[in-house]
């Protein structure tokens, strides 16, 4: 397993990585403009070249990627939490870690209540990103009622229509965190803001939103890695 990580990891770095040529001993390196301007191209025309197409990638996320993660089961949650100043509303149900994350993302912002998902998120920007929503929760702007319609495992054939700038952060990340399996969770939901939040900002919008949630597997146990908006997947 740990060679399949590495080879991944290797075609993974390959996107980016532009191995150049080194100046033999003894010649002169000063070059005309325009000499130093086509090599650069070349190098450019070379490191595209070199780059992996989406369907190499989603094939080689094939060989870690699980369609429903490694479980099948009903996980007894909250499907509704009152508090004095939220709403807390889940219309569907958990059957694998993928899917706990995913409800204890969005039961998270709609109680305030982090715990959980701080000690389950290794992703470094999505961490950043949860410790800002909690200091402005801390200030009192957050949603009033959040309400998770629906959660879905997306296959991993389904990766062929998504963007390739997506496809390759799903790859990358994977990688870099040796997971041993991961999966992406499609998540629909929708959100109401409170009076200070729109006190704040009166233009401020709620509705529905769609989200895709990267988990994966690492020493054993499932965390967060990423949430990404529609907009960028697709």
């Amino acid at each position: 397993m740990k060679k399949i990580f590495v080879l991944l990891l290797a075609l993974i770095l390959c996107l980016s990585a532009c191995t150049k040529e080194q100046t033999p001993s003894g010649q002169d390196t000063k070059e005309p403009e325009q000499t130093q301007q086509t090599e650069t191209e070349q190098e450019k025309k070379e490191e595209k070249e070199r780059e992996l197409s989406q369907e190499e990638i989603v094939n080689y996320m094939s060989l870690t990627y699980v369609n429903g993660a490694s479980t099948d089961a009903n996980y007894p949650v909250d499907t509704e939490v009152v508090l004095p100043d939220r709403h807390f509303v889940f219309e569907d149900v958990v059957s694998n870690p993928a899917e706990l994350l995913t409800y204890e993302y969005f039961y998270a912002i709609g109680t305030g209540d982090y715990e959980y998902l701080v000690d389950h998120t290794v992703g470094s920007d999505l961490k950043r990103g949860i410790q800002t929503i909690i200091k402005t929760d801390a200030n009192g702007i957050f949603y009033k009622k959040v309400t998770l319609q629906e959660m879905e495992i997306v296959p991993i054939e389904q990766f062929f229509d998504f963007k390739y700038d997506f496809c390759e952060d799903v790859a990358t990340m994977a990688g870099n965190y040796r997971l041993s399996e991961y999966t992406v969770v499609k998540a629909r939901a929708s959100y109401e803001y409170n009076e200070l939040s729109l006190e704040m900002d009166p233009e401020l919008e709620g509705g529905e939103i769609t989200r895709y949630l990267l988990v994966g597997r690492t020493d054993g146990d499932y965390y967060l890695l990423e949430v990404y908006g529609e907009d960028y997947v697709k």
